[in-house]
């Protein structure tokens, strides 16, 4: 079987964890939940997690990297949700095992999420482009403005199935006046990008979030017809709503928040 995932999402896909563990880069890193899983993990003597938080590659385990083969039900399959697997540490050589499997598995969907775009538009060129399986979404997360750059690298990157997360969403997205951001910006990058999916930080110290970087972004994604998946908007708002939880029930937003598109559709490749 394998790990069933709660990230809403993935709409009750699952998680693929052929490598494991990752390094703090920016300011979304402060409260990563993989490294606090991967602690707990560890101290409860996991074989996988021994290593802790370092970066683990676990291709000694074949069992662990077939798995996806064996799952015959076609599902979503959130790749290296505990780590990064472009992180610098992580070999060419494993990256293109991982890539080999998620290729002889066509009847999924395999989602792969990284903070460190340089490495990832590199690999999609040590491959190439026409060698990349067309299951595969490549996203990166986007925290603010100022990591907008790993948005525009995935944006320039010649293939389909591309998703941006802006999650955990920490400062306003958009850069300089509105017009710029709604218009020329969008047609930067937002233009060649399938999806994006939207969250505020949950837990203790999680920080502020505005509505209106909502709303711009929901409005910015439509205007380059991009689908928008609103996934929670964070333990800070909900608090300041006499709320608990981290602000995932969408019943509970203002209306124009309400937006889970379908954003694993092919796009607009």
């Amino acid at each position: 079987m394998g790990d069933k995932s709660k990230i809403s999402w993935l709409m009750g896909g699952a998680t693929w964890n052929p490598m494991t563990g990752c390094s703090k880069i920016s300011a979304g890193c402060r409260y990563c939940y993989a490294e606090k899983m991967s602690r707990r993990l560890q101290a409860m003597k996991s074989p996988k997690y021994k290593n802790g938080f370092a970066v683990t590659c676990h291709d000694d385990d074949e069992k662990l990297m077939s798995q996806p083969l064996r799952w015959k039900r076609p599902r979503m399959v959130f790749v290296c949700s505990m780590g990064d697997l472009f992180h610098d540490d992580v070999p060419i050589s494993f990256i293109d095992k991982v890539y080999d499997v998620m290729e002889k598995a066509p009847q999924h969907t395999f989602q792969v999420l990284t903070k460190r775009v340089q490495n990832m538009a590199e690999y999609v060129m040590h491959r190439g482009v026409d060698n990349i399986p067309g299951n595969v979404w490549h996203g990166v997360t986007v925290e603010s403005n100022a990591l907008g750059y790993r948005a525009r690298i995935l944006s320039q990157l010649m293939i389909p199935n591309k998703f941006i997360s802006y999650e955990p969403l920490i400062g306003d997205p958009l850069i300089g006046d509105p017009a710029y951001a709604f218009s020329q910006r969008a047609m930067d990058y937002l233009g060649s990008i399938d999806s994006i999916i939207i969250g505020g930080e949950s837990g203790p110290g999680a920080r502020h979030l505005e509505i209106s970087w909502l709303t711009g972004l929901i409005d910015m994604a439509h205007k380059s017809s991009c689908r928008v998946f609103v996934k929670q908007l964070g333990t800070e708002w909900a608090n300041s709503e006499g709320l608990r939880g981290k602000g995932d029930k969408p019943e509970q937003w203002p209306e124009v928040l309400r937006v889970q598109e379908d954003i694993w559709w092919q796009g607009k490749s």
